[in-house]
């Protein structure tokens, strides 16, 4: 495998954030890479930014608003190398992001995605970073043990905007799912994970940006449905049909993990307690954490609706007072 890289970026209504994106790109410690930005419709000034840089790696497509996973499909079909790396247009790598990646490669080559470690900065400007779940601490670099049990966490070890994966794995595991309005990216690492080792870096690469503008998850909550890995996970236990490498407690986990969620937003947010109870009476922790959310959750929907709402904002409050240094 070539280690020249395809880097994909979709943009769209980005102006504010795109030439940071691009500039920590170009300001990598290593230089044989294209950069592929897939404009998905944008109304603003973004695409003539991408085109007032100057530097022959750099490759805008324009194509009509499909969403951020059809953006992602086109980047990777018009791909010329063997690794694709993804970035989203208002985050930003460190310079040394591919040179890590590069060296996982080399050392991990079994391995179907590569990712590392990031920093939060949100919507005040404060930085915080997330704690993974199961991996060892820093400095460490390796195949993660079990990728579901780190991946039930607020904060899972592979996100969109510092991981690689060799071209090749999409063919085995398809495209990003175009119909699906949420999640489509976790998709599909939860699917090359089901099929492929997934190598992690401790070594912080990139930085997220929750205060940046047209992010999902500034919008309003919609209609909140499962990303189709869950269900297709859940047949494959009913089935037995799970590979012999993933620790099938660990998967079931990840889904109830996943499905509490669901049912938290659907209680709290669209105030649908008796669709929240439902999927919570369904769900089958394997953890006494997990556990405990489940049930904490079914007592609080049966409470009056102003009281879930209080609950919840003191949750909040907690949550921003321990992350004060």
């Amino acid at each position: 495998m070539k280690a020249c890289v395809s880097v994909v970026i979709p943009l769209y209504n980005k102006e504010q954030h795109i030439e940071r994106a691009i500039k920590s790109v170009l300001n990598q410690s290593v230089h044989d890479f294209e950069l592929i930005v897939v404009d998905d419709g944008s109304t603003d000034n973004g695409p003539a930014i991408v085109q007032s840089i100057n530097d022959p790696r750099i490759k805008l497509i324009l194509q009509v608003n499909s969403g951020a996973a059809a953006a992602r499909n086109r980047g990777i079909k018009e791909a010329s190398f063997d690794l694709i790396s993804f970035l989203d247009a208002d985050d930003e790598w460190k310079p040394h992001y591919l040179e890590i990646i590069r060296g996982m490669i080399r050392r991990f080559p079994e391995a179907g995605m590569y990712s590392t470690a990031y920093e939060v900065v949100n919507e005040k400007g404060k930085k915080y970073f997330p704690k993974y779940r199961s991996i060892p601490d820093f400095p460490w670099e390796g195949i993660i043990p079990s990728y579901f049990r780190s991946a039930t966490s607020a904060w899972g070890p592979v996100w969109t905007s510092c991981v690689t994966l060799p071209k090749y794995v999409f063919d085995q595991c398809g495209d990003f799912p175009v119909s699906f309005i949420r999640g489509q990216d976790r998709d599909m690492w939860d699917r090359v994970a089901l099929r492929f080792p997934v190598a992690f870096s401790t070594m912080i690469s990139a930085t997220y940006y929750l205060n940046a503008s047209n992010r999902y998850l500034n919008k309003k909550y919609q209609a909140v449905a499962p990303h189709p890995f869950l269900l297709k996970a859940q047949h494959l236990i009913e089935k037995g049909d799970i590979p012999k490498q993933i620790p099938q407690a660990d998967l079931e986990d990840f889904i109830a993990y996943n499905f509490i969620f669901i049912s938290r937003t659907k209680l709290v947010h669209l105030k649908e307690p008796s669709e929240a109870r439902r999927i919570l009476l369904n769900v089958r922790p394997q953890t006494i954490n997990t556990a405990i959310s489940k049930y904490l959750l079914i007592l609080i929907s049966f409470l009056p609706q102003q009281f879930i709402k209080y609950i919840y904002e003191l949750k909040q409050v907690y949550k921003a007072i321990m992350k004060r240094p």
